[in-house]
Formats: C-alpha cells, structure tokens, sequence
C-alpha cells in the first residue's frame, strides 16, 4: 500500500496484543498494595478482636475487608461484620465457640487491592481469657463470712456450667458449681480472713479475683459473757468505793495518822539542840532583861570550881 502503511487486517493481531499486555499490567497493578501484616486476635470473655498494622495507601485512604472460615467447612470464605473499614481492627463474634475458625483480611484502595492474609486457627473456648467472677460483696457474720458474686459475663447458651474456686488462707479450697452464694463456717472470732475467686468453664481456668478480706465478729454467747463481765467489773468498783467511804467515816483518826505522820526534826537541828555549847531560849530571855554589862571577864573551869566551892561553904 502507498505510503507503507499495512492494512487493517494486519494491525489486528499487534492490537490484541497490545490489550492483554495491557489488561494483564492493570491487573498487576491492581495487586500493587502491600498486604496487611501482623494479624492477632485478642479475646476476652469472648469478646473477639482482630487486629493488623495499617497499609499505607498510594493516592488516598486505605479500605479493609475481612473474611472468615470454619476449620471443618470447606474453603468457602463469608463476609463478617467488617468490610470496608478504615480502623485496623475487627470486633467480630465466634458462632460456633467449640469448633476454630480462621480470618483474613484484604487492603484496598480504589481499584486497588492487596493480598488476602489469614491468622491462624482460632478456638474461642481454647483461646479466650476468662476474667474474674464480678460484684463480691462480703458480709461477716458472728463466725462466719457470707460470699457473694456474679459470673464473670452472662452465659451462652451453648456453654455448661461455670466451676468456682475460693482460694483462701485455711487451704482448704472450695469449689462451687452453679452456686454464686457460699458461707464460710467454724470461724474463729474476731479474726480476720482473706480469699480469691476463680471461674472456670470446661478446662479453661480464669483469672482470680483480687483479694477479699473481712474480720468475724463474735456470737452472741460471747458477747452475753462479755456483758457479764463488765457488769460484774463495775459492780466490785462501786462495792470497794462503799467500803471505803464507810472505813474512813468509822477510822478518821487512824487514817489522819496513817496519812499524816507526826512531824519530825530534822537532822542538822537536831544535832546543833544536842550541843551542851548551844544557849537555851530560856537563857536568852532572861539575858534580855537584866542591865547591859559594863565588864565582861573570862574565868577558867578551875577558878568557877574554886568560887563554886566557896560560895556552898558559906551557904552551909
């Protein structure tokens, strides 16, 4: 043909061409998000949740989709309660808790979409965490405690009984089914007690409760004995009080005397009275009286011997 141009019939095939090698680097392209990674399921009183670290997208904001499958079914995936999400995480219930069921989750952006990553097998009544049993409340009685508290959570339908476990200082352990009520009994008064509460379901223990205390009180035998006694204590009081009254109305003077000693002199007075140098008071006053001397002579003992002597001799 003029110009070298080839006919239409010959384009064809070159255009075919061209289009699959097209369609197949879109569809490369739309595969071009990184999958999700870092899938965990975290599950507490079989309140599930399914967690993954965030796709950075390419133009705008990233989309998630999750599926899941039970281990006994066939490969067949169905939709759960989180599509098109943008949070990484998925709240999503267990149907049948006996039996392990398997998640996955797809990024998307647009016309762009990642890789389907799966978690591993997932058994709700294996996996989950049981937590303590809710609501203790203690009431102390004369020598006894009175436990009470709820299930951890309300119980399906499918589930059996929860099994409970108090734990206490005794180490006689008690186990409860079916019962939230439990009377610790053959206490000792006045004595105070501690405990933990633990649920199980099946073979699946749960936590244990924080600890528990609460102090006995006394019966009423004993507390009738410790009115007697204070009776009995104040009656004595009062008794002695009247005794002694009437004692020291009948006695005044032997209880003066017994409370007031007679007085003493001292012991330096004493010692200076004894002195045959000390003059009497008596001498004293009677000197107060006379004249005031004019002479004052100092004699020997000899010479007041010798006058002594002559004045009885004249005298006789």
């Amino acid at each position: 043909m003029a110009g070298g141009m080839l006919p239409l019939g010959e384009w064809l095939p070159f255009l075919f061409l061209w289009r699959l090698l097209l369609s197949a680097a879109v569809e490369g392209f739309s595969l071009s998000l990184p999958a999700p990674q870092n899938l965990t399921i975290k599950s507490y009183n079989f309140q599930n949740v399914l967690r993954w670290s965030p796709v950075k997208g390419i133009n705008g904001p990233v989309f998630y989709s999750v599926q899941r499958r039970f281990r006994y079914s066939d490969r067949t995936w169905e939709k759960v309660n989180c599509i098109d999400i943008m949070k990484p995480e998925c709240d999503f219930e267990s149907i049948k808790d006996f039996y392990g069921i398997i998640l996955r989750v797809r990024a998307e952006e647009s016309n762009l979409k990642s890789e389907w990553t799966e978690t591993r097998l997932f058994v709700a009544l294996e996996d989950t965490i049981i937590g303590p049993p809710r609501a203790i409340n203690v009431t102390s009685a004369a020598n006894s405690i009175i436990i009470s508290f709820l299930p951890p959570f309300e119980k399906r339908s499918n589930f059996s009984s929860f099994v409970y476990t108090i734990y206490w200082e005794n180490s006689k352990n008690v186990s409860l089914t079916m019962n939230t009520v439990y009377r610790l009994k053959d206490l000792k008064e006045r004595t105070t007690y501690c405990f933990r509460i633990q649920a199980s379901l099946n073979d699946l223990k749960g936590e244990k409760s924080g600890i528990y205390c609460a102090k006995t009180t006394i019966t009423e035998g004993t507390r009738i004995l410790h009115c007697i006694l204070i009776f009995g204590f104040v009656f004595s009081i009062l008794t002695s009080l009247f005794l002694l009254l009437i004692t020291i109305r009948k006695y005044p003077d032997k209880i003066k005397s017994f409370w007031q000693p007679p007085p003493t002199i001292p012991s330096h007075y004493e010692e200076d009275l004894n002195d045959s140098q000390m003059i009497t008071i008596e001498e004293f006053q009677s000197a107060a009286g006379e004249d005031p001397w004019d002479i004052i002579s100092i004699t020997s003992k000899a010479e007041d011997d010798k006058i002594l002597t002559s004045f009885a001799s004249e005298h006789s």
